[in-house]
């Protein structure tokens, strides 16, 4: 039975329109999925024969690390993306990393937490002060008029034979007279015995014991001497 010509052309008409369709689907694919691709291989090293987009020195200064090892070079994983662009700087991180996990080379520098602890313990460590008590150094008031009341002259002979003296009140503690003497001997109050001459008593070296505690009178002679 011969079809009439009106009836087959129809139908390849539709058989070619619906490969059109198909085809323009196809292409619309191919096209979304390009882009996404193409963003991949930008971050992803060749595969295969071909090695990495860098040729990574070896760890050992050998032989690059592309070629058959293909993909990542030897930093890639360790450092990112940071140090892609300068091998040599990446090379040398894992060179002294490689030290220290040796034992290897001098202790690594504290770090800025460390540094901060080590400055707060040496700030609360205790200042010794000087002199073997760690004393409070005394100011001395100012020298008394002779003619003032409760005023005395005690007189000190040091140990090179001279002899000095001062003013002082009868309500000065006895740690005035070390504090004197102390410049004139270049040593701390701590490290200087006063004692009467006779009878030899040693002084004591006090805040709240007073002149007239220690029994000292007017032109009272006291021996100055290095501590023993």
């Amino acid at each position: 039975m011969v079809e009439p010509r009106g009836g087959g052309a129809a139908t390849r008409a539709e058989a070619e329109d619906e490969d059109a369709d198909l085809a323009a689907a196809i292409a619309a694919s191919l096209q979304s999925h390009q882009p996404s691709q193409q963003v991949h291989q930008q971050h992803q090293p060749a595969e295969g024969g071909q090695g990495g987009a860098h040729d990574w020195p070896g760890p050992a200064g050998g032989g690059g690390g592309g070629g058959g090892g293909g993909g990542q070079g030897p930093y890639e994983g360790m450092y990112g993306d940071e140090y892609e662009d300068d091998p040599e700087l990446a090379m040398a991180i894992a060179a002294s990393l490689a030290e220290v996990g040796q034992g290897g080379g001098d202790k690594p520098p504290p770090g800025p937490g460390q540094q901060q602890q080590q400055q707060q313990q040496q700030q609360l460590a205790p200042i010794p002060h000087e002199g073997a008590e760690g004393e409070e150094p005394l100011e001395l008031e100012p020298e008394p008029e002779a003619e003032g009341e409760g005023v005395i002259e005690v007189a000190f002979r040091l140990p090179n034979g001279t002899r000095c003296s001062r003013r002082f009140t009868v309500n000065t503690p006895s740690l005035a007279l070390f504090t004197y003497v102390g410049p004139l001997l270049s040593l701390p109050a701590a490290r200087i015995a006063l004692s009467t001459a006779f009878p030899k008593k040693e002084l004591e070296r006090s805040r709240t014991t007073t002149l007239a505690d220690l029994g000292l009178t007017h032109r009272t002679m006291l021996v100055a001497e290095p501590k023993r």
